[in-house]
């Protein structure tokens, strides 16, 4: 179940960091599997918050995780 106000401010705090931070450098992604272990969800979670919050993207077929922006997304969650 999700919480609609909640999503609403998530996607507010990433569209900041978005237009406020530098483009994160290539060094900067990691794989899904790592961020499945930052975050302490599936991969399949991160999968989908790629897709629906634009936290990382597809190199080769497979999700890269921008560091940073993993970061502020789970920072936003916890607040």
């Amino acid at each position: 179940m999700t919480d609609p106000i909640l999503i609403a401010a998530l996607e507010r705090a990433l569209e900041h960091a978005r237009t406020n931070a530098p483009a994160p450098a290539l060094d900067e992604l990691i794989t899904s599997g790592e961020a499945a272990k930052l975050a302490r969800v599936s991969k399949l979670t991160i999968r989908r918050w790629c897709e629906r919050f634009d936290i990382g993207r597809k190199v080769a077929g497979r999700w890269r995780v921008y560091r940073s922006k993993l970061q502020v997304f789970i920072a936003g969650q916890a607040a």
